[in-house]
């Protein structure tokens, strides 16, 4: 008997895609395929992560705003001596050094 490694899922979507699983663990087939099932396709997938790019990129903003307020007060605090380089490193290293913004 041969093993299954190609498998028919029908997406949440609503696609029907072949998949060839055969990278998977025989055992863990099916159940891959259940799971893929309960999701969308890779195209629908990637269509929707796309167009909400705006707010991503605002709330990353905001994000690293509060981290590097935050790493300056930590740096400030502790006395830390100011680093040297091109500004996007130096705003990714005082982020990094200062443990409380970390979390």
């Amino acid at each position: 008997m041969a093993v299954h490694t190609k498998w028919t899922v029908e997406h949440a979507c609503g696609h029907e895609i072949v998949h060839d699983l055969s990278d998977r663990a025989a055992d863990r087939r099916a159940g891959f395929a259940r799971w893929l099932g309960e999701r969308d396709c890779t195209d629908c997938w990637k269509a929707t992560r796309g167009n909400d790019t705006a707010s991503k990129e605002e709330w990353l903003a905001a994000k690293r705003a509060e981290e590097q307020r935050a790493a300056a007060e930590w740096a400030t605090k502790f006395g830390m001596p100011p680093l040297e380089g091109p500004e996007r490193a130096v705003d990714w290293g005082e982020r990094s050094r200062a443990p409380a913004t970390n979390s």
